[in-house]
């Protein structure tokens, strides 16, 4: 259903602990969360954890999450029956991304991380977690 890459932990006042907030921007991972098709309850469910600053969204049964250095998504080609093509044909997958805002029509999408190539400067302290280790870590 969707498709989630965050590669810092996307903290707000809306969501205190943000999508994933064991990430951190220079460990040079990616935490992609797959989010399966549910019915809408779930999905409410799903904001509702977001929204909180006790839980995560990690213990949901219908959310996968993985940290990876790279990942890759190809969606599969959809068959059309229009009575203009004969025989039906195939299109490239249904797929629309939107990255920070911008909509992407490439339905092929590879996302690599490129640990400390910039340098960032910001305001404040990056806050460090109450935990020694992260759990989703296997790096």
């Amino acid at each position: 259903f969707m498709v989630n890459g965050a590669n810092v932990s996307c903290a707000c006042t809306r969501s205190p602990n943000g999508i994933s907030p064991y990430c951190h921007l220079g460990d040079g991972c990616v935490d992609v969360l797959l989010i399966k098709h549910t019915h809408l309850f779930n999905n409410l469910r799903l904001l509702l954890r977001l929204s909180s600053k006790d839980k995560n969204v990690f213990d949901l049964p219908f959310v996968e999450v993985h940290r990876a250095r790279e990942f890759s998504f190809r969606a599969l080609p959809t068959p059309v029956s229009n009575p203009e093509f004969t025989p039906p044909r195939l299109i490239p997958g249904v797929s629309v991304w939107n990255c920070d805002g911008e909509v992407q029509w490439e339905t092929n999408v590879r996302i690599r991380v490129h640990c400390q190539l910039l340098q960032v400067y910001t305001r404040r302290i990056q806050e460090t977690n109450d935990e020694s280790t992260c759990k989703l870590c296997p790096f």
